[in-house]
């Protein structure tokens, strides 16, 4: 399997952090700075706190997005893809003491990679393959062996990584899906209902799940599937169409709920905000990959896309946004001749779970 070596022998330091703002974390995403001449390429970067210094992870003539840390700190699996392959259907690993960057799996032809997060122990990774045969898949690390778990489209794994919720996608996105919770040990599963866009709390004991059609978000009982709370989606046609995301605040008060908007070449999600308490929607803008801090108090997610002139051409820019949930506050992270994207929270190299996100 191809390997890369280290560029910057100190690429850990990019994600070894002190107590400070913003939790004393960093973000690691995914970046392209555009070239006046020569190709340029999406490289794994890491913008620290406070300062808002930059550090380059990788520099290799690939397209790297979707970091997820290990939980063991070590290591950070991520899709990469080659010279025009920008939809993630390679999955890669990368070493973090020593830098090195190892290919795993190449996806079949017309397929690509939606990579969900890593087993407990570390020893596998959990993928969707979309395309043709869409299911939902085990690679384990070490064998270099891909097991297919389940069909679907959509999976999110609960914090303590020993329970998946999954869902067996229709041809359109806008009807209820099959949504069922796998418990991965033993391996049985059982269902929740009709239902798309699934989210655990950070305690695992609730799972959020999007009724479009009778248009409400369902709050259920993890192991009962029980009904908890029914919260009628915002009434706002300018920013609200169908839920293609939910993902919960870490302290459990909130749900973030992501609504498909924008055009088939500049999609994005307009992102509301739900208080479970007092059961109120607000409206915080529109972004994708959107990920909660630790403390619950912040989201970084990336712009919109727009085209922006490089001499005689147009490209596509991104760039990462920070949301403070308290006061609506919003502060750009990167700006210029940038695509940034799929953000990862850091702390102490701990990994956050992720969720499904749409790309552009």
């Amino acid at each position: 399997m191809p390997q890369r070596p280290l560029l910057f022998p100190v690429l850990h330091l990019a994600l070894a952090f002190t107590a400070g703002a913003a939790d004393g974390a960093a973000i690691l995403y995914s970046s392209r700075i555009y070239k006046s001449d020569g190709r340029s390429y999406q490289q794994l970067t890491a913008i620290r706190f406070p300062g808002l210094k930059r550090s380059f992870v990788s520099s290799t003539p690939r397209h790297h997005k979707e970091p997820a840390y290990s939980p063991d700190s070590h290591r950070i699996a991520f899709l990469s893809g080659g010279d025009t392959d920008t939809q993630g259907t390679e999955l890669w690993v990368r070493q973090i003491p020593t830098g090195r960057e190892t290919l795993l799996y190449r996806a079949p032809d017309l397929q690509t990679i939606d990579l969900i997060g890593w087993s407990q122990d570390a020893s596998s990774l959990y993928l969707v393959l979309l395309g043709k045969d869409e299911h939902i898949s085990r690679f384990d690390v070490a064998k270099r062996r891909l097991f297919p778990i389940a069909p679907g489209c959509r999976a999110t794994l609960a914090a303590n990584r020993l329970e998946l919720a999954y869902e067996t996608c229709p041809e359109d996105y806008r009807q209820p899906a099959n949504a069922k919770v796998l418990e991965l040990r033993p391996g049985k599963s059982r269902s929740l209902g009709k239902g798309s866009a699934a989210s655990w709390s950070r305690d695992g004991r609730r799972i959020s799940l999007a009724d479009n059609g009778a248009r409400q978000l369902r709050i259920l009982d993890a192991r009962s599937a029980t009904g908890i709370a029914t919260v009628p989606f915002p009434d706002d046609p300018a920013h609200w169409n169908y839920v293609i995301s939910t993902l919960w605040s870490p302290d459990g008060r909130s749900i973030l709920a992501g609504s498909e908007a924008g055009s088939s070449t500049a999609h994005y999600e307009d992102y509301w905000l739900l208080t479970i308490a007092d059961r109120k929607w607000r409206y915080l803008g529109g972004g994708n990959g959107a990920q909660w801090s630790a403390a619950s108090d912040r989201i970084v997610m990336s712009t919109p896309r727009d085209l922006a002139p490089l001499g005689k051409h147009q490209v596509w820019v991104s760039h990462l946004l920070l949301v403070d949930v308290r006061t609506d506050k919003k502060q750009p992270l990167t700006s210029g001749l940038s695509y940034d994207c799929s953000p990862a929270w850091a702390l102490n190299g701990a990994e956050r779970p992720r969720r499904r996100t749409s790309p552009n």
